[in-house]
């Protein structure tokens, strides 16, 4: 994402320009005057200054142009010379947005053959990613903004052909699949001796509770 500095004295102009190039997804910082984008410049180097109308935009342009070593300045407002690029302050925001796009994309270009020439000259190898990885990558940008989901289709599914008597009855059962309720084990050899040993012992009390006692008469006194 390409980062622009604007240098621009007037706020109201500043914001027209500062809006009109975020709106493409360029990162855009202001600038009152050419020391304080000089200073931030130095720390974070820029791809594109833009200058409007002011007392520092002959230095800035010469401070800033590509033509001076630095990343290249366009002029909003009368052209001056040695800028890379110039559109009138009347103009409307999409030309303005078009001479910066066009801005950039001829120094991206000047900037991979100066690494080219530099490369070769060194005999380094030059690959396709260094030259065309910056192109790519702002075209990536824009393709990612554009594609955005649209939304999902709400229509009913149309309804199952209904099955013809004919049909139905042509079908063949297929094998009846075993049941998957659990079959009840058989007892323990265990389970079956202690209950065994109840059964004993229950008939044993009920046989010893159940038959009563008989109570001996007392027998008669012998005359």
């Amino acid at each position: 994402m390409s980062l622009i500095i604007v240098i621009e004295q007037d706020r109201s102009r500043a914001e027209r320009v500062s809006l009109t190039l975020e709106a493409e997804g360029w990162i855009v910082e202001i600038f009152q005057n050419l020391e304080a984008a000089r200073q931030r410049a130095a720390s974070n180097s820029p791809d594109l200054v833009v200058v409007g109308e002011g007392p520092d935009a002959a230095a800035a342009v010469t401070a800033f142009a590509s033509g001076s070593g630095g990343p290249g300045a366009v002029v909003i407002g009368n052209a001056i010379p040695g800028a890379d690029g110039s559109v009138d302050s009347a103009s409307s925001d999409e030309q303005i947005r078009l001479t910066v796009r066009r801005c950039l994309s001829t120094l991206s270009r000047a900037a991979v053959e100066q690494a080219a020439i530099k490369a070769a000259s060194s005999g380094g190898q030059f690959t396709s990613e260094d030259i065309f990885g910056d192109m790519l990558a702002e075209v990536e940008e824009e393709v990612a903004g554009a594609a955005e989901p649209g939304p999902q289709s709400t229509s009913p599914s149309a309804p199952l052909p209904a099955q013809t008597p004919a049909a139905s009855a042509s079908r063949t059962p297929g094998p009846s699949l075993p049941s998957s309720r659990p079959e009840p084990s058989p007892p323990s050899t265990e389970a079956r001796s202690q209950s065994s040993v109840d059964r004993r012992l229950e008939e044993t009390l009920s046989g010893v509770l159940g038959t009563p006692k008989v109570r001996k008469r007392p027998s008669a006194a012998k005359a």
